[in-house]
């Protein structure tokens, strides 16, 4: 769909919205609506003249646009009316979460996704279990909560070993839960179409679709002021559920066994593929480049595919790019290898030379743009800082 089909589509969406989520409304949102070429502003107090840079990313979320915080909106995404106008209502509503939602805990993106148990088959057994009782249609609410609240606090002790990710995930369940639940409320009530969130998630999108999932579930189960309200006031929705102190449940009916040997098989097939992917890597000729320990680093990724071992490392699937003060390094369509740990990236390169202190390489998958440079004895490539100066 190009921009002018979705400006004339929004427009009227919005005329009329409905109700999702207390005093929500997408009505006078600020928002961009946009494709490759085009791009068209609405709600918007102060709409710039030039496309701004967030555009480029081709992603729905909430940006600050001349100081004003805006819902981004990918035309090109969107097939037809029964698919923007949801993420129409998604976008917006994390606009809504910025002004009214209260937001803490402390985290790293970068370093929570790359120690993610998204391949520890005790914790993907949980999780299947989890997908499993959201998914039961004939099992009353209470049940329900019931099952859920014995699996949810087992699963939260895994992740509770590692800092961050705790405060990581309740945030991405209030972030992305909420908002899926709300264009999920939409695509029903306006198109029809029943939720599905019965595939089984690991890693860094469970949270869209379990999140999702719970607030249907509590939305059966309590008035919508008194459950939302507590989410909009800082709790996530697992601690909800947890918050409800409810009967204990003996998990041993849920097959835990059975499932985790069975992800025990499919971990074993994801690491077979990905560790095939990176010795083809190195044999093909592969570049590490060491960062440095201390220093400011933007990156622009796919979180939905990347691989992460949850020892620090994880590999990037489909593209990264990486900008630190010294330059910027940027991989498409080969794959890299990330050590957060040591502070390395690993990707497809053949020799490389260095002039004047800089590493350029300009590939069709690869581009690198690095100021301060020094090659090491074992082939690395070590980025330094500023006072570490050649």
């Amino acid at each position: 769909m190009n921009t002018a089909t979705a400006y004339e589509i929004a427009r009227g969406a919005l005329e009329h919205p409905i109700s999702t989520w207390l005093d929500y409304s997408p009505k006078n949102t600020p928002l961009v609506l946009f494709d490759d070429k085009d791009f068209i502003f609405m709600n918007h107090p102060d709409p710039p003249a030039k496309r701004p840079d967030i555009l480029n990313d081709r992603v729905g979320t909430a940006a600050e646009i001349n100081g004003v915080l805006t819902a981004t909106i990918p035309a090109e995404m969107c097939g037809d009316e029964k698919t923007l106008v949801p993420l129409l209502y998604h976008e917006c509503f994390h606009v809504y979460q910025n002004r009214r939602f209260k937001f803490e805990g402390n985290y790293d993106f970068f370093e929570v996704l790359s120690f993610y148990p998204e391949l520890d088959a005790a914790y993907r057994a949980l999780c299947s279990a989890e997908t499993e009782i959201l998914s039961d249609q004939g099992l009353p609410a209470a049940d329900k909560a019931r099952r859920l609240s014995a699996v949810v606090k087992r699963r939260r002790q895994i992740l509770a070993l590692h800092d961050g990710l705790l405060d990581f995930e309740d945030r991405l369940e209030r972030l992305e839960g909420t908002a899926s639940y709300v264009d999920q409320k939409v695509s029903l009530r306006l198109f029809g179409k029943s939720p599905d969130n019965s595939s089984c998630c690991y890693g860094f999108s469970r949270q869209y679709f379990v999140g999702a999932d719970l607030c249907w579930l509590f939305e059966r189960m309590f008035p919508a002021g008194e459950w939302q309200g507590k989410i909009e006031g800082g709790l996530s929705l697992s601690e909800l559920l947890l918050e409800m102190a409810l009967p204990e449940y003996d998990v041993s009916s849920l097959g835990l066994e059975a499932k985790e040997r069975r992800e025990n098989q499919e971990v074993a097939e994801v690491l077979s593929g990905v560790r095939e992917k990176i010795e083809c890597l190195r044999k093909n000729g592969a570049l590490t480049i060491q960062l440095p320990s201390k220093i400011d680093v933007f990156r622009s990724f796919n979180p939905g595919a990347i691989v992460s071992f949850g020892d620090g490392r994880l590999v990037h699937l489909e593209f990264v790019t990486i900008q630190i003060p010294n330059g910027s390094i940027s991989i498409k369509g080969g794959i890299a290898l990330e050590d957060y740990t040591n502070k390395t990236v690993t990707l497809p390169s053949t020799a490389c030379d260095i002039k004047n202190n800089r590493l350029d390489i300009c590939t069709e998958n690869v581009k690198v743009s690095l100021a301060n440079v020094a090659r090491r004895t074992d082939g690395t490539i070590e980025v330094l800082q500023d006072h570490e100066a050649i």
